[in-house]
């Protein structure tokens, strides 16, 4: 899955929480985003967009083989 997608997924479960399996935690991703339920939308999308930045330069997640390195949206021409 391509990073902005798998940090989308984060997000979206610290958001929801409540989404997850009751055997799930949703510690990591509370840790990843904090309060982010909290904050006007607009600061949680700045959070979302800053944490996709951050994790773009993460060499072990960029360079394990489930990460979809090529760009979000494909060339179709």
């Amino acid at each position: 899955m391509p990073i902005e997608a798998q940090v989308r997924q984060a997000w979206y479960i610290a958001l929801h929480p409540m989404k997850l399996k009751a055997s799930h935690s949703p510690e990591p991703y509370k840790q990843l985003f904090p309060d982010l339920r909290s904050k006007p939308r607009a600061e949680q999308k700045r959070m979302l967009n800053e944490v996709i930045q951050r994790t773009r330069l993460d060499h072990v997640v960029m360079s394990d083989p489930r990460t979809d390195r090529r760009p979000l949206v494909l060339d179709w021409a």
